[in-house]
């Protein structure tokens, strides 16, 4: 499920790395911290697949007993910590899961809308399986969307609208780690 799809080279993302704000919440369980700390002492990115979705767990693990649901969350958008994320789209037309439309078009904009936001579940322990082959490839390069998102909420919705498998919803999900 969380196969790489594209990859970017590791100039895009320590530029990127620049631009977002570093926080030591959630008992210093951040991956940025994590990521950050690789970047300067090995001069470049060398977070592997594995390393990231080990750091993710302690993460889910860290704040489990605050919230009731926690996915992780691929996108393109900017986001902070803190911040309440919009409600999704859903396409339950789409053959391949990253047959999507461009954000903002005609086509987009009369999908059905959730009441929440979507993302992976984390208390799901397929979520966390990395195939071999991919297991040592750069974290930073493995994803589609620029930004991945921890977020987490009380409550979840829309469970009868054909999710993916290990797919949730979130009612009114906050980001509460910027993982890349």
């Amino acid at each position: 499920m969380f196969e790489p799809l594209q990859y970017r080279t590791s100039k895009h993302y320590i530029a990127k790395v620049g631009k977002v704000k570093r926080s030591k919440a959630y008992n210093g369980c951040m991956i940025e911290d994590f990521l950050e700390t690789k970047i300067k002492k090995e001069g470049g990115i060398t977070v592997t697949l594995t390393e990231m979705w080990e750091e993710v767990k302690k993460i889910y693990d860290t704040n489990e007993d605050s919230y009731n649901y926690i996915g992780i969350r691929f996108e393109d958008k900017s986001r902070k910590i803190g911040d309440t994320c919009e409600c999704s789209k859903h396409n339950t037309n789409r053959e391949d899961e990253r047959d999507f439309p461009e954000f903002g078009s005609e086509e987009y904009n009369s999908m059905f809308t959730f009441n929440g936001t979507s993302a992976w579940n984390l208390s799901q322990k397929e979520v966390y399986k990395v195939d071999k082959f991919y297991a040592e490839k750069d974290c930073t390069r493995a994803f589609l969307q620029d930004h991945a998102y921890i977020i987490a909420g009380d409550y979840i919705t829309n469970m009868d609208d054909a999710l993916d498998y290990n797919e949730i919803v979130i009612e009114d999900a906050k980001v509460i780690t910027i993982i890349f």
